[in-house]
């Protein structure tokens, strides 16, 4: 026996999944998708199942077997090859007949379709490491092959029958305040329904220096509070400087006192995560500028679930100009307008993500050096493009005037909701910064605070 059936599928296998196409126009519909020509490892088998879709698209049937072996005729005789190698091979397809039980084969058919892909996914990967050591796009390669027959049955819902059913659910579930994420400023919650919602992207963006990591790490501080997990990833600086800024925003001690300090940050950051309201896990992860692609991003999910058996609920990514594609392959032309292509297809691939794991996630982006002039950064603020803003379920600017830059300890600032598609836009939320502590709050709670004092 050898080892591709013992291993893999026979050709007799083969044969029947072909036969199966030709003459089950329900099995034919379902598994259209999933099997390919290049499925099959003999050529005839693959110039016969090409042929018998090719008939379908255009005639929208299947053939009959006088109109395949018409069509098959000119495709072999096209492709030279032998008369009697390929009417032998037709007639074991057609043999097998209407009549045969193909249960055995369709439960088959979505580890074969599987089996085949990965199989040539392995010698298209050798090929690419062989080439250019592309070891990112050999990850995808493989990731695409496995997935193949994840999604087979889901061809869609019909609405109307499932109304009752869609109804009890959302009752007894959640409404959208515990379908998001927290940005732990309450009024900007309650502007956007509970916070960003989960398969959702954000994007928060202002001019240089005006506290965007800052503000990302307090909507990772409002989540944890919340008991979310979040994985927060830096594309500069280093872990150490990120973790410094969530020591002095839990602690409330300002970074240049942490390590005067130490006993009493320890103590309000075992409290924040053992004793009040923050239970959720916090994982910190840096890469070097230009050097993380979403499929970067995927791998460290999938080891993070798999080793740790961490899943975070929050996804914040600081930030979406020092990523780097994931297709290696793109190219771009060198200008502004080819740099936010660029950045759109990234977005568009962290929109992906969002989705696929049911994450919220907050991707950091810099507005234009003019927009730190300007009273409101605006979504055309973005740059010469608006492409990463595109496809955005939610983009908020912070604003603040050079003057309220100036002051020492609390700053004046403002949350602006410049765009989003279920929340209320373009409106203000007027907070306060401390950056010096990395602390962030409703004004409103700020000239609270102080009254008591």
């Amino acid at each position: 026996m050898s080892d591709e059936v013992k291993y893999g599928f026979s050709e007799s296998i083969q044969v029947k999944i072909v036969s199966m196409l030709l003459y089950d126009q329900m099995a034919f519909l379902r598994y259209m998708e999933l099997v390919k020509p290049e499925s099959f490892d003999n050529p005839i088998l693959q110039y016969t199942v090409a042929t018998i879709f090719g008939f379908f698209e255009k005639y929208k049937r299947n053939p009959v077997i006088d109109e395949l072996l018409e069509e098959l005729e000119l495709v072999m005789q096209k492709k030279k090859v032998p008369p009697k190698a390929w009417t032998e091979k037709f007639e074991e397809i057609v043999n097998i007949g209407e009549e045969f039980d193909f249960n055995y084969v369709r439960d088959k058919v979505v580890d074969f379709a599987r089996y085949q892909a990965v199989k040539k996914a392995m010698m298209r990967s050798a090929q690419e490491l062989e080439k250019k050591k592309d070891y990112e796009g050999i990850v995808k390669i493989i990731k695409d092959a496995v997935a193949i027959g994840d999604t087979k049955e889901d061809i869609g819902i019909f609405y109307y029958p499932e109304t009752e059913n869609r109804l009890a659910v959302r009752k007894e579930q959640r409404a959208r305040q515990d379908l998001a994420v927290s940005t732990g400023i309450k009024k900007l919650d309650e502007m956007l329904g509970g916070g960003l919602g989960y398969g959702e992207l954000g994007i928060l963006m202002s001019p240089m220096k005006r506290g965007k990591t800052i503000t990302a790490v307090n909507f990772s501080k409002g989540a944890l509070m919340e008991h979310k997990n979040v994985l927060h990833i830096g594309l500069e600086g280093s872990e150490d400087r990120t973790q410094v800024l969530y020591d002095s925003s839990i602690s409330g001690v300002p970074k240049n006192q942490l390590v005067d300090r130490e006993e009493e940050v320890k103590e309000f950051i075992d409290y924040f995560f053992t004793k009040a309201q923050g239970i959720g896990q916090l994982v910190i992860k840096h890469y070097p500028a230009w050097s993380c692609s979403t499929l970067t991003i995927e791998a460290l999910l999938q080891r993070l679930q798999l080793l740790e058996g961490f899943e975070p609920d929050l996804l914040i990514i600081d930030y979406l100009g020092l990523m780097r594609n994931a297709d290696v392959n793109l190219k771009v032309e060198a200008s502004s307008g080819g740099k936010y292509f660029l950045l759109g297809q990234i977005t568009k691939e962290i929109l992906s993500i969002s989705q696929k794991y049911k994450l919220s996630c907050w991707l950091l982006h810099q507005a234009t050096r003019k927009a730190k002039e300007k009273d409101k950064v605006d979504l055309q603020d973005s740059g010469d493009s608006i492409e990463p803003m595109r496809d955005a379920d939610l983009i908020l600017t912070l604003n603040q005037s050079e003057a309220e830059a100036g002051v020492k300890g609390w700053q004046k600032m403002r949350v602006f909701v410049a765009g989003g598609r279920e929340v209320e836009d373009r409106h203000n939320v007027d907070i306060v910064i401390n950056k010096a502590t990395c602390q962030i709050v409703e004004d409103s709670e700020k000239n609270q605070g102080e009254e008591k004092k």
